[in-house]
């Protein structure tokens, strides 16, 4: 289940993996336990990123916040994946998070893999990430937190345009999430999408 940040992926998926009896694997949480001990070699733009202060981070061009943020997301991508390949289950994982681009995601799929994707509208998701209470503190060190904050929510519309323009190209499953619908309209709507019903558990 992937697709930019803040859309409710997270919320969506804690109803569906409770729903459907599924494990649910949370991209940012794995990584972020994972982080600190990351090889640099194999790794390298993740733990560049992680090493920055916001300055560096956040006051650079567009193109170079893609350029980071593509760069990082893949090496997660494929962290995740040997992360994943390496579990013992018998049930059914929900696999959660930004990283999982539709075209990366495409090369590897295979046939016991289901995805749908959710984006948010560029107005819902610069009035719920203006809500969240990590923001504040994410730039606390940056010499210019608007402009630190107007680059953020550019980057990451790019990114759910990116996704649509994917999710399109390749006929996969897309919600636009605008606020129009509930947390469960939605959770209902990914569930369809990715086959949950009787007989899952």
């Amino acid at each position: 289940m992937g697709g930019s940040p803040c859309c409710g992926k997270s919320h969506v998926a804690e109803i569906l993996a409770e729903g459907y009896d599924l494990a649910h694997y949370q991209i940012d949480i794995k990584m972020g336990e994972a982080m600190r001990t990351l090889d640099p070699e194999r790794y390298p733009n993740l733990v560049r990123w992680w090493a920055m202060r916001s300055d560096a981070r956040w006051l650079q061009s567009q193109e170079r916040l893609m350029d980071d943020v593509l760069a990082c997301y893949r090496e997660q991508f494929d962290w995740v994946l040997a992360d994943i390949e390496a579990m013992t289950s018998d049930g059914l994982v929900l696999v959660e998070g930004s990283p999982l681009l539709p075209s990366w995601l495409s090369e590897r799929k295979g046939p016991q893999v289901r995805a749908a994707w959710m984006v948010p509208s560029e107005a819902f998701q610069r009035e719920h990430y203006g809500r969240r209470a990590f923001v504040a503190p994410f730039l606390g060190d940056c010499s210019d937190p608007e402009q630190a904050f107007e680059n953020w929510m550019r980057r990451d519309a790019a990114y759910a345009q990116l996704v649509t323009e994917q999710t399109g190209a390749l006929d996969l499953p897309l919600l636009v999430v605008d606020g129009g619908d509930s947390v469960g309209d939605a959770a209902a709507w990914v569930a369809r999408r990715l086959g949950l019903g009787a007989g899952t558990r």
